[in-house]
C-alpha cells in the first residue's frame, strides 16, 4: 500500500464506488480499543449505504490504491461534523479537520458541532490539536466513554421487581410504544416507528433478540435497552438504555441491562461499550454511576468542538 498523499483532494462519496473503502475505514476505526461503537458505525454503514451519492456534504479520502484512509461528513441541517481517520495514520487529522473547517464556513453553518474521542489517559490527542488549529473551540459539552468486560461480568439472570418482566422486542404495537418511549426520554433525538422499522430490517448488527423492553405491571412498557453485537470485532454497544418515570430505582433498568450481556455473552461477544453525557438530566437516560455499578469503568471521553 502506498502511503497516502497528505494533499490530496477528497472526493465525494457515490454508490458502488466509496462504499467499500468506507466500511474498511469504519471497521479499521471500530477495531481500536477506544474507537468507535459498534452501532456508531452501523448508523453510518445504514445512512451511507443508503444514501451515498446523496450526501453533498460527506467526503472521502483515498490513496492511489483505493487505501480510505479519511473521512468527513458536514450536515449544516444537525449542524454536526463527523470526522473518521485510520488509526494508523494520525497526520490525516490535520488535512481532513482543516477541509471540514472550510466546508462548514462556505455553508455559514457556525455553532457545527465535531466529537471527539479521547482514551483513558490521554490529556490531548491528535484530533484536538488538529480541530483547535483549524479554528475549532472546545465547548462544555462531553460524555464519559465506559466497557465491561464479559468474561468478567455477572451475568446470572437476576431477579426482577414483582410484576415486571424482560422479553424481546415483539408485537408491532410495542414498536409504536418503544419509539415513543425513546422520543419521550430523549426529545433532542425523536425516533419514530417507521424509521425504528426500517433499520430492524436493513440493520446487519441489529437482532431482535438484543432489542429489549421491561414490562411493568400495568402491562406497559417501563425501560428499554437496545444492544447491539459487532461479531467481526466481538464488540457490543449498550444503548439508548432508558426508564420511565415511575419505574426508576427498582431494579428495573439494571436487570433489563444484566440480561442484555447475558445474551451477548452467549453470542461469544468480549466486550460491551456505552456513553454516557458528561452532564445528565435526571429525567433522561441513566446515569454514570448506574454503568459503574454494573461493572463498567470508563476508557475515554467525547468531547466536542465547535466552529
Amino acid at each position: 500500500m502506498n502511503r497516502f498523499p497528505i494533499d490530496a483532494r477528497p472526493v465525494a462519496l457515490r454508490e458502488g464506488e466509496t462504499v467499500g473503502p468506507l466500511l474498511e475505514l469504519l471497521r479499521r476505526a471500530l477495531a481500536v480499543p477506544d474507537g468507535l461503537h459498534p452501532g456508531e458505525a452501523e448508523r453510518r454503514r445504514f445512512l451511507f449505504e443508503r444514501d451515498a451519492d446523496r450526501i453533498p456534504g460527506a467526503r472521502l479520502w483515498t490513496d492511489d490504491d483505493g487505501h480510505a484512509y479519511g473521512l468527513a461528513w458536514v450536515s449544516t441541517f444537525l449542524r454536526s461534523a463527523w470526522i473518521v481517520t485510520d488509526p494508523a495514520y494520525p497526520e490525516a487529522e490535520g488535512p481532513v479537520a482543516l477541509w471540514t473547517a472550510r466546508r462548514i464556513r462556505r455553508a455559514t453553518a457556525s455553532g457545527t458541532r465535531a466529537g471527539v474521542l479521547v482514551p483513558a489517559g490521554v490529556r490531548d490527542g491528535g484530533r484536538e490539536r488538529a480541530l483547535g488549529a483549524a479554528g475549532f473551540a472546545p465547548t462544555r459539552m462531553a460524555s464519559i466513554l465506559l466497557s465491561l468486560s464479559c468474561e468478567n461480568a455477572a451475568v446470572d439472570p437476576s431477579e426482577h421487581p414483582s410484576g415486571y418482566s424482560v422479553h424481546s422486542l415483539l408485537a408491532p404495537e410495542e414498536l409504536q410504544e418503544r419509539a415513543d418511549a425513546e422520543s419521550r426520554l430523549f426529545p433532542d433525538q425523536p425516533v419514530r416507528a417507521e424509521r425504528y422499522c426500517a433499520m430492524m430490517r436493513r440493520g446487519s448488527l441489529y437482532r431482535r433478540d438484543l432489542d429489549l423492553i421491561a414490562m411493568g405491571p400495568d402491562g406497559r412498557i417501563a425501560a428499554f435497552g437496545l444492544f447491539q453485537h459487532d461479531p467481526a470485532t466481538r464488540i457490543a454497544r449498550a444503548g439508548p438504555v432508558g426508564c420511565l418515570a415511575g419505574n426508576r430505582r427498582l431494579g428495573v433498568a439494571s436487570g433489563l441491562v444484566r440480561e442484555g450481556v447475558r445474551r451477548l455473552r452467549r453470542l461469544g461477544c468480549l466486550s460491551v461499550r456505552a456513553e454516557v453525557p458528561a452532564s445528565i438530566r435526571p429525567d433522561a437516560c441513566v446515569p454514570f454511576s448506574f454503568w459503574r455499578s454494573l461493572g463498567f469503568r470508563p476508557v475515554g471521553r467525547r468531547r466536542y468542538w465547535s466552529l
